[in-house]
Formats: C-alpha cells, structure tokens, sequence
C-alpha cells in the first residue's frame, strides 16, 4: 500500500525538530528536505515514516505513533528522539549501505534477465535501503522493487528485501515465485491473443446477472483490488477473489451447502447417502440451484462428515477493453 504524504502543521513542526537536534549533532539538514507519508490501518497504531536525502542513497525511518493520526506533543517529543537518534546510526552505515545497494541492482538485474530468457516480463523499479523501524537498532538491508504480474495479471510491485545478494536470488528463484509467475504470464499470452483481460467463474457471473449487478463495474473493481471483496447479491453473499487471471468465487447456498472454487461442499443432512455414479451428471441431480445450470459433476468424495462434489471450471472470459464477459464457456 502507497503512503500518503503529509505536512501538517503537527508533522511540520517535528521536522523542524528534529532539523535542529541534527544540527546539534553537527549535520545541516533543511526541514523542507525531509519527506513525511503516512499510514494508518483501523485498529491498529499509525504509522509515520520520514525519509531523509543523504547522498546517494535515501534513509527512511518509521515511528510508530498512537491509534490517532493527529499527533500530540508527546508524539513529536519522542519521534523527534528516535527519528533524529536513527538518521545519525544510519549515517554510520552509510558507506555499507551504498555498497550494499549496488550489488543488489546487479544481482536483481542478472535474475530478471534469466526471467525474462524464460518468458516472464519482469522489470527492476527501484533499489532503495528498507525503511528502518525506529528504536529497533537493525542494521540497513536493500529493498529491491520489481513489476511482476499480481493475480488480476496487471503489473504490480513485489518487494524483496535482503541484507545479502544471496537473500534476493533466493526469493526471485523460489519455485512458488516461478511457478505462480509462469502461470500468469502463460494465461497471459492466451487471454491476450483472444483479447481478453481474464475470466471469471460462471456460477460467480451467473449470480451477479440475477440481481442485476453491474458486471463490468464489479470486474473493474475487482482489478483494482488486492485481496477481492463480497458482492452482496440478493440475500446471497457472494465472496470473490483473484488466482491467476480468473475470478473464483466461494458463497453459501444454505447453511449445510456451500459452493467455493468450482465445489460444492455438503454437510450434516445434506450429505450424500452415496457418491457412486455421479460423474458427468448435471450438479442439478445434486443441488437444485438456477445457479449451476448447466454445471457438469467431475467427482464426488466423502471427506469425514462433508461431500465434496467437484464440478468443471467453467469460466467466462471478459472483453479487455469493455470488461464484459462473452457467453463462450471455457474449461480452466
């Protein structure tokens, strides 16, 4: 998540603190010079970081403040301490800092050419020292910042942080990494070359269009969106999320049968007497919903006190441009 810069009359005033306490120290350091962003999630303590110039790489410090984002007197008091402490420890390493900052761009750099020698588009943004939390004494690492494909396949930023150049080649060759990353990347190629921006799961469509749902409103949503949301569709809740270029969805039918992931879970009195013979049947045969018609049976298991009847992954995919899904089913 992008912090926010501020410079409140409270944030201003902590600057031109901690400017005056580095002067002290002997280090001339302009108030306007110092960049202040903010974050502050609910429930839990804001978070203020200041980031300073300092040769030719930058230092960020972060002070963890109340559960306010205005800050009172004692806020600055304490900040100003840690933050003006922190700035002169991290001067210190400055020398290590660069040097660690250089081989991380050529490490990061030699790894994104294999990637792309394997077809992945990746891209080096930015290699920064990582910011520093205050009071915590720990030593810089390298932040490297690369553009790789999120799970709605549009570039996002993936962040590795690393003390050693040994850390970074680890991360970027992790099979999880290139596994994920060559299945987008793949799925990709396909959804570009029949002008499509991704796909999402039938049912999922099917329960948006009966209650009216703007679709490419949704879908439009859903792509700016990390970790996907609950599209209320009637009484239904209908819970969707990103994997790899589709949009799945998981909601409950009644409160013994659920659908999640091209699955219908059934427990307690909903439970299959037996599972024999399903397979290619229409999953009406199992639950009577207008909204699996035409869904197809795969498999039917018993797992302890629940059946897991697998249906095919049918997906509609959605224009790239107008993001509105065709009528053409495919199987993914």
């Amino acid at each position: 998540m992008m912090h926010k810069t501020i410079d409140t009359p409270d944030v201003q005033l902590a600057k031109l603190l901690i400017a005056r306490k580095l002067k002290d120290e002997g280090i001339d350091m302009a108030p306007e010079k110092i960049v202040v962003t903010l974050k502050s999630e609910a429930g839990r303590n804001t978070k203020i970081r200041f980031r300073y110039p300092a040769a030719k790489v930058r230092v960020t410090i972060q002070s963890v403040v109340g559960d306010s984002d205005e800050l009172t007197f004692g806020d600055i008091v304490e900040m100003v301490e840690e933050q003006a402490y922190d700035y002169q420890r991290m001067l210190d390493y400055h020398d290590g800092a660069e040097e660690l900052i250089a081989e991380a761009k050529v490490t990061a750099r030699r790894e994104i050419a294999k990637a792309k020698r394997r077809g992945l588009a990746w891209k080096l943004l930015d290699v920064q020292p990582s910011t520093v939390e205050a009071g915590s004494n720990e030593l810089p690492s390298a932040e490297v910042t690369i553009e790789m494909l999120s799970a709605a396949l549009v570039p996002k930023p993936y962040g590795v942080v690393a003390q050693y150049s040994e850390e970074i080649v680890r991360d970027l060759t992790e099979e999880r990494v290139v596994l994920n990353q060559t299945l987008r990347s793949v799925r990709k190629k396909w959804l570009d070359g029949v002008g499509a921006g991704g796909a999402i799961d039938a049912v999922a469509l099917a329960a948006l269009r009966s209650s009216g749902q703007d679709v490419p409103a949704v879908i439009r949503r859903m792509r700016e969106s990390d970790n996907g949301f609950v599209v209320w569709c009637g009484d239904l809740a209908l819970s969707l999320r990103w994997a790899d270029g589709l949009i799945k969805a998981n909601f409950g039918i009644t409160k013994e049968i659920s659908y999640a992931n091209s699955s219908l879970s059934l427990e307690g009195p909903e439970k299959l007497a037996s599972t024999h013979g399903l397979s290619g049947k229409p999953a009406g045969v199992v639950v009577e919903s207008p909204l699996l018609e035409g869904a197809v049976i795969m498999t039917a298991a018993d797992w302890g006190g629940t059946t897991i009847v697998t249906l095919e992954p049918r997906f509609h995919v959605f224009d790239a441009e107008t993001l509105e899904p065709r009528d053409q089913l495919f199987l993914l």
